[in-house]
């Protein structure tokens, strides 16, 4: 005498997809769909009617999500065995129907072979995880991703002070003036910083440079624009230098910002870039 057949409770809120679920468990004269819910409260009061094996649940319903329902039906009918069918391959959504008690987890792009395996196995007493599911579950967590501050961790004292002028705009004549040594040994720091942050252009180290909270500080202290006597000044190291002469005008009309690293300097409207060389200012329109 043959066993009789699974008993399951079919819940997907789209009548389709429950079309095509129970075309696919019906092929298995081992398993019968005893009723069918299309919200998880359905699902839940269908369960507690018909009293299957069985519940096949997808999470994604209207109301209940099919978790809450799986969570109402553990505490209502512990011996029910709850089988998981959804779209979603998210750790956190198996973590959790696990948490609940759930016996399975598969997703909607199984084959109806391996739909029908698995209600055979959490009936008799197993979990079955489809294995796109397991990959997802084992898978090493994402390296963190480094902070600009973190990444400067590489560098030497020296370095640093390097790449700080570089992202204040100094040259290297400016930099190996200012730190007291040979251009060249500028340029080692230089090519010693690229290779160490793996960034190939100076554009690159000061971005991050200026990410990390470098080079900004320094030029506005070292070349702060301060207004006084009805032209644009700068303040360099302490002392007022006039640059009077402005294109366009000598008053607040033109006042300098602070942008990309540089003091550039606003003209009817217009960006008019600056860069610091060696503690003077040249401009050029943009």
């Amino acid at each position: 005498m043959s066993a009789p057949p699974i008993r399951v409770v079919l819940a997907d809120d789209h009548a389709l997809v429950r079309e095509g679920i129970r075309h696919v468990l019906d092929q298995d004269p081992g398993i019968a769909v005893v009723a069918e819910a299309a919200t998880g409260a359905e699902a839940v009061a269908a369960a507690e009617a018909h009293r299957p094996d069985v519940v096949l649940l997808d999470i994604t319903m209207p109301g209940e999500t099919g978790l809450h329902a799986a969570e109402r039906l553990r505490a209502r009918l512990p011996g029910v065995r709850i089988l998981i069918l959804s779209m979603h391959d998210q750790p956190e959504y198996v973590r959790e129907g696990m948490r609940i008690g759930t016996n399975g987890y598969l997703l909607k792009d199984s084959a109806g072979e391996e739909l029908r395996a698995a209600i055979h196995a959490v009936h008799a007493g197993g979990t079955f995880f489809s294995p796109a599911v397991v990959r997802r579950l084992t898978a090493p967590p994402p390296a963190p991703v480094d902070t600009p501050a973190a990444q400067l961790r590489v560098l030497t004292p020296r370095e640093r002070d390097v790449l700080e002028r570089v992202a204040a705009g100094l040259t290297n004549k400016a930099i190996a003036a200012e730190l007291g040594i040979s251009r060249r040994t500028v340029e080692a720091h230089r090519e010693s910083l690229m290779r160490k942050l793996d960034i190939h252009s100076v554009a690159g180290l000061t971005r991050l440079a200026l990410e990390a909270g470098m080079g900004e500080g320094k030029v506005r202290q070292r070349h702060r624009p301060v207004f006084q006597g009805g032209i644009w000044n700068r303040n360099h190291q302490g002392r007022l230098s006039e640059r009077p002469g402005w294109e366009g005008g000598q008053d607040k009309r033109h006042r300098p910002v602070f942008q990309g690293g540089i003091w550039n300097r606003i003209h009817q409207g217009r960006l008019v870039r600056g860069r610091d060389k060696g503690g003077g200012w040249r401009w050029t329109c943009v």
